[in-house]
């Protein structure tokens, strides 16, 4: 039977100060190297062989070391049973829990699950999935603890599976405020350039000019909007849209020359002099 290439596990470096763990991990490894590459089915002699190689040269230095029977001599199951005592047999069972208890609290929900799961085979706790539980209940964010606080009965299973229903919830969510924001931040630019655009026609640079009105005898922009005298009557030829100090119509000659009287004259002056103030 053909088998694929399949990737070499670690060496398993027995100074490691965290050995147990590091041996359950390797041992996973190894398993599935033996299995992928079809060393499986190999005889135990060659399979104890592939165990040292695979493990490296401190592997095969500490399996030197071991006492064996005649039947173990050759035996692979036996070789690593006397490797996971010796790596077991190093541990701390109060620096091991410490270790558990302090681990940090990290994303992806699972990778922080698959860490304490080996912490916990391996610190001889009486039960595991309730120490499992509590440690996963003190060391997520507060919003998802309140969000256990308030189950009545919560199983090692349903916090798991709140975990990763909050995880994928803040995600999708992370997602969403994403989009809207990248949505609203073209709207705003499409919005500016429409305004620099306005504001930059021709139009509105004609109507930005200042011009000495002749019509109310002010200086303003020019537009109909910005003259005081549009829509007033002139009060000295009673016509529309000017003051009467910016009038051109004159004052009849005949009645000029009806007052003979110059008092009459001058007091039509004076008249006429008031309502220009007036209209100015």
């Amino acid at each position: 039977m053909a088998y694929l290439a399949a990737r070499l596990p670690p060496f398993l470096d027995l100074r490691d100060s965290n050995l147990a763990l590091t041996y359950a991990a390797w041992k996973r490894q190894l398993d599935v190297y033996l299995l992928a590459s079809g060393y499986a089915e190999k005889p135990p002699k060659i399979r104890r062989a592939i165990i040292l190689s695979v493990g490296g040269p401190q592997v095969i230095e500490a399996a030197a070391q071991f006492t064996y029977t005649e039947e173990e001599q050759d035996c692979p199951y036996a070789l690593l049973e006397k490797l996971q005592e010796l790596c077991t047999s190093r541990q701390n069972v109060i620096v091991a829990r410490y270790r558990f208890w302090n681990l940090a609290y990290r994303e992806p929900f699972r990778d922080f699950l698959c860490a304490l799961q080996e912490h916990a085979a391996l610190r001889e706790f009486a039960e595991e999935d309730s120490t499992t539980r509590d440690k996963i209940g003190f060391a997520v964010p507060r919003s998802l603890r309140e969000t256990f606080l308030r189950e009545p009965k919560l199983t090692l299973t349903r916090a798991v599976e709140l975990c990763i229903a909050w995880e994928t919830s803040r995600e999708q969510a992370a997602e969403m405020t994403a989009k809207t924001g990248e949505v609203q931040k073209v709207s705003e630019q499409r919005q500016q350039c429409r305004l620099r655009s306005h504001t930059n026609t021709p139009q509105d640079k004609h109507f930005a000019k200042q011009i000495d009105c002749k019509l109310c005898g002010k200086t303003h922009r020019i537009g109909k909007s910005y003259c005081s005298a549009f829509g007033k009557i002139c009060s000295k030829c009673q016509k529309k849209n000017h003051f009467a100090g910016v009038c051109k119509k004159k004052i009849k000659s005949t009645l000029w020359k009806k007052m003979t009287c110059p008092r009459q004259r001058t007091t039509l002056c004076c008249i006429a002099s008031k309502q220009t103030h007036v209209a100015g």
